[in-house]
């Protein structure tokens, strides 16, 4: 283990993802319609941090979304730094700054190395390590946050960690007394946990919660894997800890950024309901619905000053936001994952609202109109949309994305599918109206490709132009669960998929400005 590493795993990389909670159209929504606050103007330049930005992926794709914001990534791994910047240049973006800086070279760089920042997010990286880094994030926070700025922060948390907890101190130590690579160290470890279950140790049979997890695990990436069961200071927080540590950099805490832990019929059994909402301290109220949930992952939204709309206020600045629908395959049954498990929507609501958005995308004041809504108090309509956004089924539209602003996430898209050529694959296209990212699968990601380089191409071509690229890459598609090894089976899916893009998902992807 490297000298600087701290105890955190960096032999492998982590995992190159874009998480849509980091998104400041995102945050965004969630602080307006779920607390009405006044959040920093997105329709003007402004300013985002993420620290520990791992790949530097999620990071890249906001500052193509978004042209007239300035973003800065900053992790400790050189090797992500480097990888994040190529990705930028590909991209020929010139919005984001990538440093290969620890928290205390971040705190200690002299002053105007950093704007002050309206966002800083931190996605996981809280319960992955020591006290002292953790002061050095307070640290930063406190000189670089603008006020009314926001802050994300993800974490491990308890009571949810509670009963594996010591399976990752196993895994830990196991990986300590046998020096590999560490996902070759995380495989083993694995191997090892599951040899004991096998053989009947009482940890796992007195906690039956863990059944689940250890089914999973096999499955899951394993620098995932390493990263999560093998750092050195792994430590789930409650959020009450969280809080207090936050304090000194004089934040305060908003709402969760998962959108269903904030509506109480969702996040609380209704017996415990009035018990969870009879406390005006929200850190206390918090910790009774994490107790609730058993939850053990949060997702925390932190101010520095909080602003409030009235009613009018809120209603007039999102009259004119643009709504559009982007899963047209949706839950026809309205069935939302909530904290404590699927809840059914009410289809009267949901039903119109969704056939009104499958016309074209529309502002919210016009959706107030809709008879469904029209009788009914704004926050109705407000909580309706909040849940399909959670459902991954609407987005809001924050940018008109004429000019600079398409262009800039198209080129990001172009520049990403360019990649599969390489074997290279990202999951994700920007979308310049929405200002964050969509998720795409490998199909998806060629037909963008075979469309960048051929506008004209029809659908029954795209099999001819994607099956060479998958042979020279090694790529195979999965149907049903199953690898399709032979051409005819690859082409034949190849030629359903296009039928579903050239139909269905192209007119999203337009009005979204993917493409």
């Amino acid at each position: 283990m490297s000298s600087w590493s701290g105890g955190y795993v960096l032999d492998i990389p982590y995992t190159s993802g874009f998480y849509r909670e980091l998104a400041p159209t995102y945050l965004d929504f969630v602080l307006a319609t779920t607390s009405a606050i006044r959040t920093p103007r997105l329709d003007r330049p402004f300013t985002y941090c993420e620290l520990a930005c791992g790949q530097g992926l999620g990071t890249a794709l906001l500052a193509a979304a978004n042209p007239h914001g300035t973003f800065w990534g900053l992790d400790f791994n050189p090797a992500q730094i480097s990888n994040a910047r190529r990705l930028a240049g590909e991209a020929g973006l010139t919005n984001v700054h990538f440093l290969d800086q620890s928290f205390e070279e971040s705190v200690n760089s002299p002053s105007g190395t950093f704007p002050k920042f309206d966002f800083i997010v931190l996605h996981g990286i809280y319960s992955w390590i020591n006290e002292e880094n953790r002061a050095l994030i307070v640290r930063f926070l406190t000189e670089n946050l603008k006020p009314g700025g926001v802050v994300y922060i993800s974490y491990n948390c308890l009571p949810g960690w509670s009963a594996a907890a010591p399976l990752q101190r196993l895994m830990r130590e196991h990986a300590n007394r046998h020096p590999d690579r560490s996902d070759l160290q995380a495989t083993a470890a694995l191997a090892f946990a599951e040899q004991l279950q096998k053989g009947g140790a009482r940890f796992f049979t007195t906690n039956p919660s863990l059944a689940p997890r250890m089914e999973k695990m096999p499955s899951l990436n394993r620098n995932y894997l390493a990263h999560e069961y093998l750092n050195g200071h792994w430590h789930p927080l409650y959020h009450l800890d969280v809080a207090r540590e936050l304090d000194p950099a004089r934040l305060t805490f908003a709402c969760s950024a998962t959108i269903t832990e904030n509506i109480p019929e969702l996040a609380l059994p209704a017996e415990l309901q009035a018990l969870g909402e009879q406390t005006r301290e929200p850190a206390w109220r918090e910790t009774i619905r994490d107790f609730a949930a058993n939850r053990q992952f949060r997702r925390d939204l932190f101010l520095r000053g909080v602003n409030t709309m009235p009613l009018r206020e809120l209603m007039a600045t999102l009259a004119d936001l643009r709504i559009a629908l982007v899963n047209p395959d949706y839950d026809r049954e309205f069935k939302l994952q909530g904290p404590l498990g699927e809840v059914a929507g009410q289809k009267a609501l949901y039903e119109p609202l969704l056939e009104a958005l499958a016309e074209q995308p529309k502002k919210i004041g016009t959706l107030a109109l809709l008879p469904a809504f029209a009788e009914r108090p704004f926050a109705t309509l407000l909580q309706a949309l909040q849940l399909l956004l959670h459902a991954q089924v609407i987005l809001p539209l924050y940018h008109d994305a004429k000019g600079k602003v398409g262009d800039t996430a198209r080129a990001f898209n172009r520049a990403m599918a360019a990649r599969l050529r390489m074997g290279e694959t990202y999951n994700f296209f920007a979308s310049g109206a929405a200002g964050t990212a969509i998720a795409a699968t490998y199909t998806e990601q060629l037909a963008y490709l075979a469309l960048a380089e051929n506008p004209r191409m029809e659908a029954n071509a795209f099999p001819a132009f994607g099956w060479p690229i998958m042979q020279q890459t090694g790529q195979r598609l999965v149907k049903e669960g199953r690898t399709l090894e032979s051409e005819a089976e690859n082409l034949a899916e190849l030629e359903a998929q296009a039928q579903i893009i050239w139909t269905r998902k192209l007119p999203i992807w337009r009005a979204l400005h993917v493409v």
